[in-house]
């Protein structure tokens, strides 16, 4: 997310907020963070990669496509993370934790 701030903090932030909320101050290494719910987007993402024109779009250039709901894609994210970590620390580009 670039603020160091992991995946379960901004969930709890974020947890319960109604568009227009503001979530209580999180911290992370980089300081202090506010978040504000403008608004919820799952349900006009779906409508879109359930759309004739985006599965076409996918499938013309050699891409297969998921779903998956917020919690899935925060699944999906931290475990690209890790396997990057993985990764870049058997390369020697970064330092092992």
């Amino acid at each position: 997310n670039g603020y160091g701030i992991g995946a379960d903090e901004l969930k709890k932030a974020a947890e319960g907020l109604k568009v227009g909320d503001l979530s209580a101050v999180v911290e992370s290494p980089r300081g202090f963070h506010v978040l504000k719910l403008t608004g919820k987007l799952t349900a006009e993402l779906k409508k879109i990669f359930d759309s004739a024109e985006f599965q076409d779009f996918m499938k013309n250039r050699g891409f297969g496509t998921v779903w998956a709901d917020p919690s899935g894609f925060v699944k999906f994210m931290d475990e690209g993370d890790k396997a990057m970590g993985v990764a870049m620390t058997a390369a020697g580009l970064a330092k092992k934790s």
